[in-house]
């Protein structure tokens, strides 16, 4: 997939991103406090578009968030809306190629999986930012046949999600799973990092 096409999709949509989302903020509690974020945990916000979890995360580890996301756009609202969270800084890059020097506790990629084609190199940059013993959430507030229908009209810049305990395998070489499940209303591949 065409990232100059992800970052034009993007950008094209973020003025009206906060107003489409449609999962309930008790909903988003719900699904990232099964995750294991703990207080003191530095937390990589992948994809972070204009930062609908990070204030979320930050509930949780009580520590600084980066936000990272390929598109322009959701960066600059991302930081209009968080201008007064010290705590939160926001990064416009491509998160795969992305020279990253800081390490972090957890990596979690929301609501995003399926507009990173290469689910490898996903794989190998975040066991590369990820200190030891370092976790990773790939996590969807829909089932995935909801996130096919959600994303038939943008096939361009996205993929059909295969079962996660199919898409987990990408990252075995990296990463012991802990979770790899779908139900009617989320889908998950939870790992740690191999020591």
């Amino acid at each position: 997939m065409d990232s100059s096409k992800v970052q034009e999709f993007f950008n094209r949509v973020a003025p009206k991103w906060d107003q489409a989302e449609a999962c309930p903020i008790e909903r988003k509690r719900a699904l990232l406090a099964g995750l294991g974020i703990r207080p003191g945990h530095r937390v990589l916000d992948v994809a972070c578009g204009t930062g609908v979890m990070t204030a979320l995360i930050h509930e949780l580890s009580q520590a600084p968030v980066l936000g990272v996301d390929i598109s322009p756009k959701m960066i600059e609202i991302a930081r209009e809306k968080y201008a007064d969270c010290a705590w939160a800084t926001f990064v416009q890059a491509d998160f795969v190629g992305m020279p990253l020097e800081q390490t972090f506790d957890y990596v979690l990629v929301y609501n995003a999986y399926p507009h990173f084609d290469d689910p490898a190199a996903l794989a190998a940059q975040m066991a590369r930012v990820l200190r030891p013993e370092g976790r990773f959430a790939i996590l969807h507030s829909l089932s995935r046949a909801q996130l096919d229908a959600h994303h038939a009209h943008c096939m361009d810049v996205s993929r059909t999600l295969k079962p996660p305990k199919e898409e987990a395998k990408s990252f075995e070489r990296e990463f012991v799973i802990l979770d790899a499940s779908e139900g009617d209303d989320y889908y998950l591949i939870e790992g740690v990092k191999r020591g």
